[in-house]
């Protein structure tokens, strides 16, 4: 349950960021999406013009007569997806520069509104300082970071998609054997972003305390503290206590996870490698032919392309999404004094009065 729930705080944290990119800059949106779809289709359509050119090399040496015009025309096709994919790498690059200097102009300008709006009370608040602690640490990257992930989880799914199909058609046990290895290393790479954001959490009043060590010793205002009391060895001390504390942590964190990824990754290995010895022993049945190998084998390999970067993106767009999620919830934060509608002009010829509508005691 608790996953369920944390699958869908990232669908809709993530849905409301594209909305809202969506609508600061619609055209660069559709140019992302279109420059990410691209790469993810050209591959395919290039290990099949390979297999199309091999199957006739075959044919050519088992006598049958060479047609040049289909040669020629699977070499402009070759051209053309090579112009095309060139070209699409440079849009994405391009897109995502405009997307990374675009979005934080609108972005910041709506979070920023949203803090100033807010009354003193909430700065008295220890929860919304490590809120707001979170949201000085993410605001500047973390929503394009999102963004740029979530489009590349999209090119990954496309990648995929075709793979599948492909596979499909050559064998539905495959697809099985797939699903199989598929669903434990997403899980995984879920839990690894959650711990990791655990980490980063559970450390931040520690990360307070690094900062303000950090500032104590660099800061030209307290040098002269620093040196009337002879701190700095004691502050040396505390800051590499708390830096060797989140190494440890961490490191343990990454040890964990690099066996588990160590262990599936024996069972990935067989699946893929498994095909592929499929193909090449039904080409030499004569079901398959010698373009065939070419073919399936590339599309074995896009698979796991496709597969390792959904996986990657998938954790990166989960750890993100906790970060921008603490973005919104600042956002989402009203001023509990709040400004009416229709004030009335205060009149200066009279004593003024000041009542207290919402109090527990009576009117005065």
């Amino acid at each position: 349950m608790e996953k369920l729930d944390q699958i869908k705080d990232t669908f809709k944290t993530s849905l409301r960021l594209l909305k809202i990119v969506w609508g600061i800059d619609k055209g660069l949106f559709i140019a992302s999406v279109i420059a990410i779809i691209i790469p993810g289709i050209i591959p395919f359509v290039n290990i099949y013009i390979y297999k199309l050119v091999i199957d006739q090399v075959v044919a050519i040496i088992g006598g049958i007569p060479f047609e040049p015009s289909f040669f020629y025309l699977l070499i402009g096709i070759r051209v053309l997806t090579y112009f095309f994919q060139s070209a699409a790498f440079q849009t994405q690059e391009l897109v995502e520069r405009l997307l990374w200097t675009k979005v934080p102009i609108f972005l910041n300008q709506m979070a920023f509104e949203k803090i100033s709006s807010l009354d003193i009370h909430y700065y008295e608040n220890d929860k919304f300082r490590n809120l707001l602690e979170k949201f000085r640490e993410s605001y500047s990257y973390q929503p394009q970071r999102l963004i740029s992930n979530l489009f590349y989880c999209l090119q990954s799914s496309l990648q995929l998609s075709i793979a599948f199909v492909a596979l499909a058609s050559l064998n539905w046990f495959f697809v099985f054997l797939i699903l199989i290895i598929s669903i434990p290393e997403f899980l995984l790479q879920n839990q690894q972003s959650k711990l990791a954001y655990g980490i980063w959490n559970k450390q931040s009043p520690l990360q307070k305390r690094f900062h303000y060590l950090t500032r104590m010793l660099e800061g030209h205002r307290e040098h002269k503290e620093i040196k009337l009391f002879d701190l700095a060895s004691r502050f040396l001390g505390e800051l590499k206590k708390i830096q060797l504390n989140f190494y440890k942590e961490n490191t343990g964190l990454a040890v964990r996870n690099y066996k588990l990824n160590l262990f599936f990754n024996i069972f990935s290995t067989a699946v893929f490698i498994g095909i592929e010895i499929y193909v090449i022993f039904e080409a030499l049945a004569k079901r398959l032919t010698v373009g065939d190998i070419n073919f399936y084998t590339g599309v074995v390999s896009n698979f796991q392309n496709g597969l390792g970067g959904l996986l990657r993106n998938l954790n990166t767009v989960f750890d993100s999404s906790m970060y921008v999620k603490t973005i919104f919830e600042i956002m989402d934060s009203e001023p509990i004094i709040k400004e009416i509608k229709n004030p009335k002009p205060l009149n200066l010829k009279k004593a003024p009065l000041i009542e207290f509508k919402n109090s527990l005691s009576p009117a005065q």
